[in-house]
């Protein structure tokens, strides 16, 4: 029974252990340098695509503001690098485009903070328009929160630095069940500014904060070629039998128990 028991649990996990979330495309920004002012950043070091990821091609992030702003590239979350700009005004926003052909299960991950009077509240949006001039969705909301164990004010920003990452500033959006994302030439994520409330707690917005954004990561959900309906294991004469039955197979070779 005991052997039982060994085989059947090994082979279950042979077949649930191939679903789960795989880098699509990610930014870290680390080989990046902006230093430009103006309504977009332009990189005068580095290129705009994901630094890494099943499928970089095509891949760039840009950002867009209505006025004049100052693209830097300060210490990120746990990294020497990030994405930084100042003077936001609602509907400013960071920008991701990626392809997903051949993947599905999408979901996000990205770092996000600023300075005490940079912008809180924003907003995750997506378009699978090409050009991605238009068609954006909103998807889902989140503020940038502020540290109340800040020292020496509480209710100050988190303060990225090079060496320890701050979870706290990490953020996810599970657009997984959202089909129409699945195997797509281009598709189009933005993080949003939709109102002008500073980071800190105290503190009152202004054009000179910044907001800052760090290893922004497309996943994909890895899912084996096998629909499993069945699967039996019967102990006889100290020997174990084991089948299953398939529903469909798709580039599958053999199966290895």
């Amino acid at each position: 029974m005991k052997r039982f028991f060994t085989l059947f649990a090994g082979c279950m996990l042979l077949f649930t252990a191939a679903f789960g979330q795989t880098n699509l495309a990610s930014w870290g920004f680390e080989g990046v340098t902006t230093t430009n002012s103006g309504n977009a950043p332009v990189i005068s070091v580095g290129s705009a695509v994901a630094d890494a990821g099943a499928l970089t091609a095509g891949s760039a992030f840009t950002a867009f503001h209505a006025g004049t702003s100052t693209f830097s590239n300060p210490a990120g979350n746990g990294s020497a690098k990030s994405l930084s700009s100042n003077t936001w005004a609602v509907g400013d926003y960071y920008q991701f485009k990626v392809a997903t052909t051949g993947y599905k299960g999408i979901k996000l991950a990205w770092d996000q903070t600023g300075s005490n009077t940079g912008p809180a509240p924003f907003k995750v949006q997506y378009s699978t328009t090409v050009g991605g001039a238009s068609g954006y969705t909103d998807f889902s909301t989140y503020t940038i929160p502020n540290n109340p164990l800040s020292t020496p004010t509480a209710g100050a920003t988190y303060a990225w630095g090079s060496t320890t990452p701050i979870t706290a500033t990490s953020f996810t959006a599970d657009l997984s069940a959202l089909t129409a994302l699945n195997n797509k030439s281009e598709i189009y994520f933005r993080l949003v500014c939709t109102a002008t409330t500073a980071i800190g707690a105290s503190s009152t917005f202004a054009l000179t904060g910044t907001g800052r954004v760090d290893n922004f990561m497309v996943t994909y959900q890895i899912v084996i070629p096998v629909e499993l309906t069945t699967f039996k294991a019967t102990s006889k004469n100290q020997s174990v039998q084991l089948a299953w039955h398939t529903a469909s197979e798709k580039n599958n070779n053999y199966f290895d128990i």
